[in-house]
C-alpha cells in the first residue's frame, strides 16, 4: 500500500516519485540513510529487509513512536480543528505516545514553513486525518529497522550485492533551509564508488554535482516552487514570485 509522507519536510521528494520509483532495481534489502519525510520509502512496495535512518534524533524518535504505538493510543483528538485549539495542544505537556506524535506533526505541518520545527501555529492544518491513519504508518514500519546513525555508518553496515540504497542528502551549496555543511559530497561519491549494492541519489542540480558524479547515469528534473521560498543557488527566480528548482537523479546501473 502506497502512503503519502506523514509530515511535511524540506526537500521532500513526492513530486519526483514518478521519476524515481521506475528506476528502483530488484533488491532484497532497502536502505535509506537520509530518510527525512520518507516520500520514497512510504510510496514503494515493502522490501524483504528495510532500514531507514537519519541524524535528526527527534525525527527518528517520531518514527519509532509510530512503529511501536498500540491500538489504544491511536484515537485522534477531534477538538484539534482551529488554530487556537492546535496551539493549546502544542503548549500542553506530553503524556502519551499519541500526544508525542500529534505534537511533532503540528510542529512540522502547522508552522511557518514545512520541514522547520516551529513553536507557533499559524494555520489550522487538519492533523486529525493523519492521526486517524497512524495505524497504516505503524503497520508499514512494523518490520523496519529505524536507525539514528550517520550515512557512512549505515552504508558500511548494510552494503551487500542484494542492497539498494536511496540517498536524499541535504542540498549542495545553497542558502535555503535544507542544507548541512557537514556533508562532504566528494567523500559520499568515494563511498558510493566502492559499494557492492546499487543506489539512486537525488540532489539539487549544480556544476559541482555534475562534475563529481559524472561517471554515473544522470537525469535532470525541473520543479516549480510556489510561495515564500527564499531562492538560493538551488533555485532560479521566475516571474510572478515562483521559482524553479532543478534536481538531478543519479544512479549506478540500469
Amino acid at each position: 500500500m502506497s502512503l503519502k509522507p506523514i509530515i511535511a519536510y524540506c526537500g521532500g521528494k513526492r513530486r519526483l516519485l514518478k521519476h524515481i520509483l521506475p528506476l528502483i532495481p530488484e533488491h532484497k534489502v532497502y536502505v535509506e540513510p537520509f530518510v527525512g519525510g520518507g516520500a520514497v520509502y512510504f510510496a514503494k512496495p515493502p522490501s524483504e529487509v528495510e532500514i531507514i535512518s537519519d541524524t535528526n534524533h527527534q525525527l527518528i524518535e517520531f518514527y519509532r513512536t509510530i512503529r511501536d504505538i498500540s491500538d489504544i493510543d491511536t484515537f485522534p483528538d477531534l477538538s484539534l480543528n482551529t488554530v487556537e485549539t492546535i496551539q493549546q495542544k502544542l503548549d500542553t505537556p506530553i503524556t502519551t505516545p499519541s500526544d508525542k506524535i500529534a505534537n511533532y506533526i503540528i510542529t512540522m505541518c502547522n508552522g511557518f514553513i514545512s520541514g522547520v520545527r516551529c513553536s507557533k501555529v499559524v494555520w489550522k492544518h487538519n492533523i486529525n486525518r493523519k492521526m486517524e491513519s497512524i495505524h497504516k504508518y505503524r503497520d508499514r514500519m512494523r518490520t523496519t529497522t529505524i536507525q539514528n546513525l550517520s550515512y557512512q555508518h549505515i552504508i558500511e553496515q548494510y552494503d551487500s550485492p542484494d542492497t539498494f540504497f536511496y540517498l536524499d542528502p541535504p542540498y549542495v551549496d545553497t542558502t535555503v533551509w535544507y542544507k548541512d555543511p557537514s556533508i562532504d559530497f566528494v567523500q559520499l561519491r568515494n563511498i558510493l564508488d566502492n559499494i557492492e549494492g546499487r543506489f539512486i541519489l537525488s540532489l539539487n542540480d549544480s556544476t559541482f554535482v555534475r562534475e563529481i558524479f559524472k561517471d554515473y547515469y544522470m537525469m535532470e528534473v525541473s520543479l516549480k516552487v510556489q510561495g515564500g521560498m527564499t531562492p538560493g543557488k538551488a533555485f532560479t527566480k521566475q516571474p510572478g514570485g515562483s521559482a524553479i528548482r532543478k534536481e538531478l537523479i543519479i544512479w549506478n546501473s540500469k
